[in-house]
């Protein structure tokens, strides 16, 4: 008998919390591969439109599995799901993303536990543990966003599973978090325990008028990335290398869209950090489908402008990009049999040493450090 595919609904809450915490409980016994949260707000009519995070993964600030009480095998952010996500699958986000009016907005949260849905080497083995728990976090407000519900659906192994997920399972975690100050060098060693799968870095520029002060590049100027405490080094470039290094190895196009609703001189984000090119029309009348709107990207950030208004209308928009979610990724795993993850003990001290512009418009700005580790079963 071989293993097949199940997936189930865990929980449904209809009227999850706004601004709080939901707590789901995972099953006891069974190997999952992954969870699968499915959004869903409205926006409160003319509240979002002028917020810096108006979609809903912005605002889900904390995504944690936390297993026996304490150990935390997955902890992050919703935009940090999404991007992990892509770099597995090459699937931009399927989120629904409107700001006019109080439209519906729905959002999909993927936490995986392999390296694909379905990986049969690496999966969660709830048999393991006492007791684990999903948490999910969001910073939404009453006004900005009503009606929130959540569904959690996870994907387990049926059938004949002893063979399933006998390599382990991957944690993933927000590993360090800070400030820009320009000029800057960050140093920083990795810990020395797991086999790190990859590395993700995250650059956000701090924003005026919601528009990135400066480009996310320039909060990793430069970026060295060494093993045995700096005697070998893996990379040794900037920010701008690193997104077109993964752009290549990846092959993943990288498409954003949305409806947007912004006045003249503000700016919406498009997930991304660094435009590539970007249409926009008008939605409505087909008179307002043949009117042109001025906007203009930002020099190579994630801001669309407003050169104009548009008054009681809506814009919908396409982008192409690079850097989902103004991150760039350093990757071990290459092979299917997971020979090539980086082991974090025998290759100590790895460090990550980061630089920031020396240019006031770089200071801050936050960067992130997230690590993904295979634990061993």
């Amino acid at each position: 008998m071989v293993w097949y595919p199940i997936i189930r609904t865990l929980e449904a809450k209809t009227a999850a919390s706004i601004g709080g915490t939901s707590l789901y409980e995972l099953p006891e016994k069974g190997k999952i591969s992954g969870i699968i949260v499915e959004v869903t707000a409205d926006c409160v009519s003319g509240q979002t439109n002028a917020l810096e995070n108006a979609r809903i993964i912005d605002r889900y600030s904390k995504i944690e599995l936390i297993a026996n009480g304490s150990r935390d095998l997955h902890t992050y952010t919703g935009q940090i799901a999404q991007a992990m996500d892509f770099y597995d699958s090459g699937r931009t986000p399927w989120d629904k993303y409107i700001e006019y009016a109080s439209g519906m907005q729905r959002a999909f949260i993927p936490i995986h536990f392999g390296r694909t849905m379905f990986d049969p080497d690496l999966a969660l083995d709830c048999g393991q543990y006492d007791s684990l728990e999903l948490k999910l976090t969001n910073d939404m407000t009453a006004t900005t966003h009503a009606n929130i519900s959540e569904k959690v659906r996870y994907m387990k192994f049926g059938g004949d599973d002893v063979a399933v997920g006998t390599k382990g399972v991957i944690r993933k975690r927000e590993w360090r978090k800070w400030t820009t100050v320009a000029d800057e060098w960050k140093y920083l060693d990795l810990p020395e325990e797991e086999m790190l799968r990859r590395l993700m870095l995250q650059c956000i520029p701090a924003r005026t008028s919601n528009v990135d002060k400066c480009d996310f590049r320039d909060l990793g100027y430069d970026i060295k990335y060494k093993s045995k405490s700096g005697d070998v080094i893996m990379f040794d470039h900037d920010l701008s290398t690193l997104l077109w290094w993964n752009a290549e190895e990846y092959a993943h196009e990288l498409l954003t869209g949305g409806i947007a609703a912004r006045a003249s001189g503000d700016a919406f984000q498009v997930g991304a950090g660094m435009q590539i090119a970007h249409g926009t029309f008008l939605t409505g009348t087909a008179a307002d489908a043949s009117t042109p709107v001025p906007t203009r990207g930002g020099d190579d950030d994630g801001s669309v402008v407003m050169a104009t208004s548009i008054g009681d209308r809506s814009l919908s928009w396409l982008c192409k990009a690079l850097g989902i979610f103004h991150t760039a990724v350093f990757r071990h795993d290459r092979l299917d049999n997971l020979s090539d993850l980086l082991n974090l003990s025998s290759e100590k001290v790895v460090q990550l040493h980061v630089h920031t512009r020396n240019s006031s418009n770089a200071a801050g700005g936050t960067d992130r450090v997230i690590l993904e580790t295979v634990v061993p079963k």
